[in-house]
């Protein structure tokens, strides 16, 4: 229960043996869906602690490690202070390890870590509040890459993404910049009719 949080959080560790520290944030993985244990958590400072495991070099901790963040990322009423945390910046350095592209792209975990990373990002860009942040970081250079993943669901999450920055003439024009309206306009044509509403 919430009591045990303090002492698992105090436990994890980017030092820690990875299969210890996989077992530690499947346990948090259940307890920080309950608001109330995500409250204590936060205040036992895990969203500065998660960001700073996302330096582990294991994919396998790595996949658990963004199931915590895209849980707590999920809850409204946290999403700020974990931007301020430094979430996307977080987000971004992950994806220039795991982007099919990226040295780590071809790693089993890749696919996962790709379609959580899409589905964090969407959730951030869904809030006007943090666009003069997201447009200060490389977030639409990230998006086209996850575009480029191969993975429906993944391409799907970032082109809504892309279209959720794009509503102000500055995102419209960092969004060309960076090259996102020929491969959004090249999934048209995909045969996923979720990802074609998207980039319709």
């Amino acid at each position: 229960g919430a009591g045990a949080l303090p002492a698992l959080i105090e436990k994890l560790s980017i030092h820690g043996r990875v299969e210890a520290q996989v077992r530690l944030l499947a346990t948090l993985c259940n307890l920080v869906a309950v608001e109330s244990n995500a409250d204590v958590a936060v205040d036992c400072g895990l969203l500065v602690r998660v960001i700073a495991m996302s330096q582990s070099s294991s994919p396998l901790l790595l996949q658990y490690l963004l199931i915590v963040m895209r849980i707590l990322s999920d809850q409204e009423r946290l999403k700020r202070n974990f931007v301020q945390a430094g979430l996307v910046e977080c987000l971004l350095r992950l994806l220039d390890h795991f982007a099919g592209d990226g040295p780590d792209g071809s790693m089993p975990q890749a696919p996962s870590i790709r379609g959580n990373l899409s589905m964090m990002l969407c959730t951030v860009a869904g809030s006007e509040s943090f666009h003069p942040r997201l447009f200060e970081t490389n977030i639409f250079m990230g998006l086209g890459r996850l575009l480029k993943s191969g993975e429906a669901i993944t391409q799907t999450r970032a082109a809504r993404a892309v279209g959720l920055l794009a509503t102000t003439d500055r995102g419209k024009d960092m969004a060309r910049e960076a090259g996102l309206i020929r491969p959004i306009a090249w999934l048209v044509g995909s045969r996923h009719l979720d990802l074609r509403i998207e980039c319709a």
